[in-house]
């Protein structure tokens, strides 16, 4: 078999799998998951199989009547319901980079208690870029010029 037919049939034998995002946000947090299917839906369609999954997940707790639920009280149980009853499957990433995003990414010091290794490894690597050695060194000056204007 020559290489570009057997490069095809490797292409043939790749089962297509759509992906979905579903999640919620608020002005504090946000949770995302990741589903694959073997079917493509269209946005519309996915949001319906959704809203059942979610009817689903109502009906089986049901909440007391003065009870606030919100997406995110059952956005995992939307999830499961979405794989338990509808075939999706929960993608398994190969590597993942999350980090808090509100400190400075060329400050080691900033939100020190609250940094990841994964961020301080990024600045670390970043502090290895001449630009960026150069940037930190123009953020210094103009730390020490503010702090001369304030204290004359």
């Amino acid at each position: 078999m020559r290489k570009k037919d057997a490069n095809s049939k490797a292409i043939n034998n790749i089962k297509v799998r759509h992906l979905y995002n579903l999640g919620y946000h608020s002005y504090e947090e946000s949770e995302y998951y990741q589903l694959y299917h073997s079917k493509k839906f269209s946005e519309n369609d996915f949001e319906k199989l959704v809203s059942k999954a979610t009817a689903n997940v109502i009906k089986k707790h049901m909440p007391k009547n003065d009870e606030h639920m919100s997406f995110q009280d059952i956005a995992f149980s939307v999830v499961s319901e979405l794989v338990r009853k509808f075939g999706f499957k929960e993608v398994n990433f190969t590597a993942t980079f999350n980090v808090f995003g509100w400190p400075d990414i060329l400050d080691e010091n900033d939100w020190k208690g609250d940094r990841s290794e994964q961020l301080n490894r990024l600045t670390e690597a970043l502090k290895k870029e001449e630009f960026i050695r150069e940037l930190s060194k123009q953020r210094e000056s103009s730390k020490i010029k503010y702090s001369d204007e304030e204290n004359p």
